[in-house]
């Protein structure tokens, strides 16, 4: 009794260890989504801009609509590339396998919808750290079910994510970051895990993964040092006043300098259901240092700096924050209102 009692719980460990082992992640997934992440993430902006799209809801629809069909593409791609290798190697889809599957296509739904909110709602700096703490999250889940070591890099990524956000990095830093970590991250990741789960001397094996870390950090350091000094313009630097008094608007690029104490108009119209006619007012703004910015057309392509600091992008670095509205009802003066914020050129 005591034999067969020792037989049935070593066919139990040897079909748990089976089935520990029938989950995991192939090759060809971590390219399939590393790869199609990066890519998004470097098109999307481009193909969906305001001059294409004038309406904002119009231009967030159609973006997400493109993600969420280029994602349902990959991800059936992505499950039948998975059964045939099982079936090349005589093993079928285990139970586990099956649900992590749902698990992770149920974060890439919430990555989308997290994604229509910063549409929607504002908050873009969130999303990439967002993202990049969500799909750690599925790798770590994933990790806790399979022999590769896929909860340490699940684990290192939820890292970056919450460091990144900790650090308040800049826009087009994080952006690279997440290009990094999904293009060259993910891909590289099968070559490490493959490596760590033949070798036998676990000693390697937060070696491989620092090895993997310092690989992202470093790529993604170098990428974003030179998006950065590849912003420098040598264009002809025009001063205010000269600029002012050319008869024609060059159609070609040039540096407008406003030198500091320059009184900027800053025209103000505001619209809603309760206001009737025209609600438009002139606020004077004046500048505290040289400000530069790129005009062509007589339009600025949202380059600018100040005392000739590096060059910066309206999108990235340009934000409002800490809005401030009170309103009060005196006898004097009757209905008022006020509205406080901080104009920020840092990105932050």
């Amino acid at each position: 009794m005591q034999e067969r009692a020792a037989d049935q719980i070593e066919s139990i460990h040897a079909m748990m260890s089976t089935g520990h082992r029938s989950v995991l992640m192939e090759r060809h997934s971590l390219w399939l989504w590393g790869i199609t992440a990066a890519g998004l993430i470097l098109t999307v902006r481009h193909l969906f801009t305001p001059e294409r799209f004038s309406i904002p809801w119009q231009r967030t629809t159609a973006a997400n609509f493109f993600i969420a069909f280029v994602l349902i593409v990959i991800a059936v791609w992505d499950f039948r590339m998975t059964r045939q290798a099982r079936e090349s190697r005589d093993e079928t889809l285990s139970f586990i396998q099956l649900q992590l599957t749902k698990v992770w296509w149920l974060i890439l739904g919430l990555i989308v919808l997290v994604n229509i909110g910063v549409n929607v709602f504002g908050g873009g700096m969130l999303f990439y750290p967002i993202l990049l703490s969500l799909t750690g999250l599925a790798f770590y889940i994933q990790g806790l079910f399979s022999k590769q070591l896929l909860s340490w890099a699940g684990f290192i990524m939820i890292l970056l994510g919450l460091g990144s956000a900790a650090l308040r990095l800049p826009l087009p830093t994080l952006e690279w970051l997440a290009i990094v970590v999904f293009g060259l991250g993910l891909p590289s990741l099968g070559l490490f895990i493959h490596r760590t789960q033949n070798t036998q001397h676990r000693l390697l094996q937060p070696v491989f993964f620092m090895a993997w870390v310092g690989l992202i950090l470093l790529t993604a350091a170098m990428i974003n040092h030179w998006n950065m000094q590849s912003d420098d313009t040598d264009l002809p630097l025009v001063m205010l006043n000269d600029y002012q008094q050319q008869k024609l608007i060059p159609s070609t690029a040039q540096i407008i300098r406003l030198p500091a104490g320059t009184i900027v108009p800053v025209e103000v119209n505001i619209k809603g259901d309760v206001l009737k006619g025209i609600n438009l007012a002139t606020v004077p703004l004046q500048l505290s240092e040289d400000f530069d910015m790129v005009v062509e057309g007589g339009k600025p392509d949202g380059r600018f700096r100040k005392t000739d600091g590096s060059w910066k992008q309206h999108r990235f670095h340009y934000r409002l924050r800490d809005f401030k509205l009170t309103s009060e009802v005196l006898s004097e003066t009757g209905p008022r209102v006020k509205l406080q914020f901080y104009v920020s050129t840092e990105g932050n």
